[in-house]
């Protein structure tokens, strides 16, 4: 058993994730849609967003679960994001764990035992994403799981045929070579979608779901 995973992205005219002027109100406004009990963030999308990192001094925060709001896992198998403590106490989520695997570092995860954040083992040079949904559902609850992150970990769950819907916020904007995509590397074979929901939103924008066959 696995949840339902849904890939959800702002993405220009031309597939970019950057390079354009992302209407994030509305983006963040359709996650309701699946009312997530876990958001799935790559260590790439956790670095880019500029959250402060922790301060060495500072003990790991308390967290009062709240149930109405959705569990972060982050995969980071090479032990890079240090904001935990940002990421625990935001309010967006109730709180954060770390998904890694056997190569990554000691010292890491010392560090996260140190912050009081708990995290989960799977895979040997990767986190093995099968493994790590089943987990989710099984000591969690996940029912349903939203990527919230970049062409990295959203080719990784289509490449291991774990997606299951895809959610575009298209904006009407051509952002250019160079940047980075809605997904990095094709899979093996093209992956066929079937398109269930279109909808103008706003000025310009075109929201699009495809289910994956």
């Amino acid at each position: 058993m696995r949840p339902k995973v849904v890939l959800h992205n702002a993405v220009s005219a031309d597939g970019r994730i950057e390079g354009f002027d992302i209407d994030v109100g509305r983006f963040y406004a359709l996650t309701s849609t699946w009312a997530e009990d876990v958001t799935l963030a790559g260590a790439d999308t956790i670095l880019q967003s500029g959250t402060p990192a922790d301060e060495p001094a500072v003990p790991p925060p308390s967290v009062e679960p709240v149930v109405r709001k959705a569990l972060l896992a982050v995969v980071d198998s090479r032990g890079r994001v240090r904001c935990w403590d940002a990421l625990r106490t935001c309010g967006y989520w109730r709180d954060a764990i770390a998904l890694v695997s056997s190569a990554t570092p000691e010292e890491y995860l010392a560090y996260l035992d140190g912050r009081g954040v708990e995290w989960l083992r799977f895979g040997d040079e990767r986190v093995d994403l099968a493994a790590a949904l089943e987990t989710l559902t099984e000591r969690f609850g996940a029912r349903v799981v939203r990527a919230d992150s970049g062409g990295g970990l959203n080719s990784a769950l289509l490449r291991a045929g774990l997606a299951d819907e895809v959610s575009l916020l298209v904006h009407p904007a051509l952002a250019g070579e160079g940047l980075r995509s809605v997904f990095r590397s094709a899979p093996d074979a093209a992956v066929r979608l079937r398109l269930t929901h279109e909808e103008r939103i706003g000025d310009g924008l075109v929201w699009l779901r495809y289910d994956v066959r």
